[in-house]
């Protein structure tokens, strides 16, 4: 690896990193960076896995935004606040303790960016994360600053928060997007379920793909609510350091009424043929004790928006606080293709394709947490965990053999890696759009934008 570190041990030749502090420094430093120079932005730079913050193509100037920290407005009433692109998680959870409202939160660090990881097109507990955005506050190539989708501010936005307002929506242009620099955006904030219950089970292996179907039938109902997860035995071994197993453990919520939800809850227990004896019911956080482990206390708390646990997690699992993950933490690369819930044949050459690459007892754990977004989508989320003195070369060539082993299935990622960034435009209308916004390419194509570059 060069450059500066991170956990991927993807390479990085970023020439340096600038770290404005307001809006109007973003301004002025695209404004003054050199025209030759281009330009890659990102948030926390928590995007672990994946690369981090590194940038994919030689030589660019990275923008770190960590310390646009202000939490502009909320409204409890409405569901929204607006954020600037370095509020984390955790900023944002904690403001809302307390009330009627709940961030949807991603299974990662306390400390990534609310912004960033939804930019990204990441997954929440509760659900897909793009579904949170309701506008941006992006600044240009020109260093312009535009307020797209929904604001609060805007008299043209009405009070109701509706992204898409009238006419055409442009908001999704700046998903997974290098096409100008996001300083603050509006994200939506979720009812917060009068009570809600946790089911923890524990499931042979061989029955995930049945559990799956049976899990989605139960969402598509509304049984069952947020987004169910099931750890493979490699996923299990990588987060929560579960000695290596045949077993699989599933969590799923059950929302509801006070009164109703303990019944609902074993009505799901019973639909889905879990075995009672290997299934814990968690009705709140305090039903967790210090034995329970690390992943079924994020899961607990993570589903009613609270994220107070979640780098206990990242500590057990990459052995260093956020801070000093890139730096000195556990090695740790993810794969990140789609599935369709109902196809069972696919489900088990994507288990089996895992565990081809999970057999040598001194490699790389190789595992796949599976999250269902509504009742048709699985995001198979594949870890590869290595030690980043001996194993590095061999967890890249697996993550190098999984794009190819599921490409050959027609299953493709979703989130993209420092290493296998996109090559071509998928839609010539993507280069008309980038033409238009970022005629001089000042702007880093980043994993999902090819490198490409038009004289200024």
């Amino acid at each position: 690896m060069n450059g500066r570190a991170n956990v991927g041990e993807f390479d990085n030749a970023e020439s340096g990193i600038l770290a404005p502090t307001t809006v109007d420094d973003v301004r002025s430093l695209i404004e003054t960076v050199p025209t030759d120079t281009r330009i890659h932005a990102f948030s926390t730079g928590y995007n672990w896995g994946l690369g981090s913050s590194v940038p994919v193509d030689s030589q660019p100037t990275s923008i770190s935004l960590a310390a646009l920290k202000a939490v502009r407005d909320i409204d409890i009433e409405l569901g929204w606040a607006v954020v600037e692109a370095g509020v984390t998680q955790a900023d944002l959870s904690q403001r809302l303790v307390g009330t009627a409202r709940m961030l949807n939160v991603t299974a990662s660090s306390a400390q990534t960016s609310v912004l960033g990881n939804a930019l990204d097109r990441g997954v929440g507990l509760r659900r897909h994360r793009t579904e949170d955005l309701l506008g941006i506050e992006v600044t240009l190539a020109d260093s312009s600053t535009h307020r797209i989708g929904w604001w609060p501010d805007t008299v043209h936005s009405g009070r109701v928060p509706y992204r898409y307002g009238t006419g055409p929506d442009l908001l999704g242009l700046f998903t997974q997007s290098n096409f100008g620099v996001i300083t603050a955006g509006v994200v939506g904030l979720l009812r917060r379920p009068e009570a809600t219950a946790v089911v923890k089970s524990t499931v042979p292996s061989e029955h995930t793909p049945e559990l799956l179907d049976a899990l989605a039938n139960a969402l598509a109902s509304g049984l069952i609510n947020a987004v169910p997860k099931i750890y493979s035995p490699g996923a299990r071994t990588s987060y929560a350091g579960a000695d290596r197993s045949d077993e699989s453990v599933v969590y799923f919520a059950v929302d509801g009424p006070k009164t109703a939800v303990v019944t609902l809850t074993h009505i799901a227990v019973e639909q889905l043929g879990l075995d009672p004896a290997r299934t814990e019911i968690f009705y709140s956080a305090e039903d967790l004790d210090s034995a329970t482990d690390a992943v079924t206390k994020l899961v607990v708390h993570g589903y009613s928006g609270d994220v107070s646990t979640h780098d206990h997690l990242v500590a057990a699992t990459l052995g260093a606080a956020p801070a000093s993950v890139d730096s000195s933490g556990t090695g740790w690369i993810f794969f990140l293709p789609l599935l369709f819930s109902g196809d069972g044949p696919l489900l088990e050459k994507a288990y089996s394709i895992i565990g081809q690459h999970n057999t040598a007892a001194q490699g790389p754990t190789v595992g796949a947490t599976a999250n269902l977004l509504g009742p048709d989508i699985v995001d198979f989320v594949v870890s590869i965990a290595f030690d980043r003195n001996s194993q590095t070369a061999d967890a890249h060539r697996i993550l190098d053999s999984l794009h190819a082993d599921f490409a050959s299935l027609s299953v493709l990622p979703y989130r993209l890696d420092a290493g296998h960034p996109l090559t071509h435009n998928a839609n010539e209308l993507i280069r008309v759009v980038r033409d238009a916004l970022d005629p001089h390419r000042r702007f880093s194509g980043g994993r999902y934008l090819p490198d490409e570059r038009t004289p200024a």
